[in-house]
């Protein structure tokens, strides 16, 4: 067999998804209201609907240009997770996802190389209701993901924690409420629907892996448990959204000792629909379900609904 036929078998499974995840996304388009599909940037963020009031908080599926500030190159990066309401009632819902990043970078003077090569797929369960007296949304995410760079496979949980409170956190305001002060008040007022807005986010999250195969890393892909938190704030218009998350995981076990990743992100929006736009955004740090480090400034073309 050729060299450039073993690469092209090796980089097959990650392709396959990225071409499938848009397929689906233009035939969803066409038929909104009969399929509940949910195209996401993330695969923990397609527990949200798009009714959902922290939907303007999810992460979009992108397609885009990147300076990689770690080891200065230029990248075009793909980055998308699909999700499918298979179950939906008033407290539970599951939803089945595959999800998949590809990265292809090029430094001066050298060829073009895949450098990430990453796909997973899994179901996120989620319960809607009261938890310590607020009410809550709690999701529990068990996936399979494949490493195609160092060969590693991995079967890990994630699970998170997101509390509720009305016009506090994580439940949108009135921007105009928020810099007045009146956050967490009952002098602020239910947002209208062409209101800007300020969310704030707060959840608290674990997870646990385990490598079915340790691939071409074994003393770095070990098995790790990780208790943390994500946190940051989105502000939200018609066409436009703002928002700044940082997930910071402490590592109870594995290679890594914590994980600290945080984005930094401006969408604008084809329309007042918020599904197709175009994305600044800077993401810095370890992320925290792939363990790759990354310190990438880019400008993306994004999908989300």
């Amino acid at each position: 067999m050729s060299h450039f036929a073993s690469r092209t078998m090796r980089y097959q499974p990650t392709a396959v998804v990225a071409i499938a995840m848009f397929v689906l996304f233009s035939q969803a388009q066409t038929n909104a209201n009969a399929i509940d599909l949910r195209l996401r940037g993330n695969p923990d963020d397609v527990i949200h609907s798009k009714d959902s009031p922290l939907f303007s908080s999810t992460s979009s599926a992108s397609i885009g240009i990147t300076s990689n500030r770690i080891i200065d190159q230029r990248t075009v990066a793909f980055q998308a997770a699909l999700g499918y309401g298979l179950l939906s009632t008033e407290s539970i819902s599951i939803t089945p996802f595959a999800s998949g990043q590809v990265i292809t970078s090029k430094s001066k003077g050298s060829p073009e190389e895949v450098t990430s090569k990453i796909a997973s797929f899994g179901a996120a369960s989620t319960y809607k209701g009261p938890v310590l007296g607020l009410p809550s949304i709690i999701n529990v995410m068990p996936y399979y993901m494949m490493n195609f760079e160092d060969d590693s496979r991995l079967a890990a949980v994630h699970s998170s924690w997101t509390p509720t409170m009305t016009r506090c956190l994580n439940d949108p305001i009135r921007l105009s409420d928020f810099f007045k002060g009146r956050i967490c008040s009952n002098a602020s007022t239910e947002p209208d629907k062409d209101d800007i807005t300020a969310t704030l986010r707060f959840d608290t999250r674990f997870n646990a892996g385990f490598f079915t195969n340790r691939g071409l890393d074994p003393i770095i892909n070990q098995d790790y448990a990780r208790l943390g938190i994500r946190a940051g704030i989105t502000i939200k218009g018609s066409w436009f959204d703002i928002s700044f998350m940082d997930t910071y995981a402490r590592g109870l076990s594995g290679y890594y000792k914590n994980t600290n990743h945080y984005v930094l992100s401006a969408s604008f929006y084809f329309g007042t629909s918020g599904n197709i736009g175009i994305n600044a955004s800077w993401r810095k740090g370890r992320q925290e379900l792939s363990g790759i480090r990354e310190d990438l400034i880019g400008i993306n073309l994004t999908a989300r609904y």
